[in-house]
């Protein structure tokens, strides 16, 4: 139990120094995407597939669970948890343009399925340069 409490303690302490001296990823932190219901935070999220492991939708919020519960609920694309692992990350600074800017350079990057546009805020495809996979 100890152990585990100076690990905890060492985790802590090296991510502040990471942050410290620059090691952080801008707006969003350093590290890997949390899985499951997000918190009311803004950040950015994304659909994985189970079987596959493939990113196959990218989005951004300023409130996580309300996009989420928007999802379950059925608004497009329909987030069904048979099939997809909900992974979001928080926003640590910034605003609405970090996180657009974000979820535009994963789109272009992953080209997800059941993306329909290039993201960022613009809500209307770009059909001259965009064709997701």
């Amino acid at each position: 139990m100890a152990d585990d409490s100076f690990t905890k303690l060492f985790g802590m302490l090296s991510g502040a120094l990471r942050s410290a001296a620059g090691g952080s990823r801008g707006a969003f932190g350093p590290g890997r995407p949390n899985r499951g219901v997000p918190r009311r935070v803004p950040g950015v999220y994304r659909y994985v597939n189970k079987t596959t492991g493939k990113v196959e939708y990218h989005g951004q919020s300023n409130d996580l669970l309300r996009r989420y519960q928007e999802h379950v609920r059925g608004a497009p694309p329909r987030f069904d948890e048979r099939k997809h692992y909900f992974e979001w990350q928080e926003q640590t600074s910034g605003g609405t343009r970090e996180r657009q800017e974000k979820e535009q350079e994963k789109i272009l990057r992953d080209r997800p399925r059941l993306n329909r546009n290039k993201g960022g805020g613009g809500r209307t495809p770009n059909h001259r340069d965009w064709r997701p996979h």
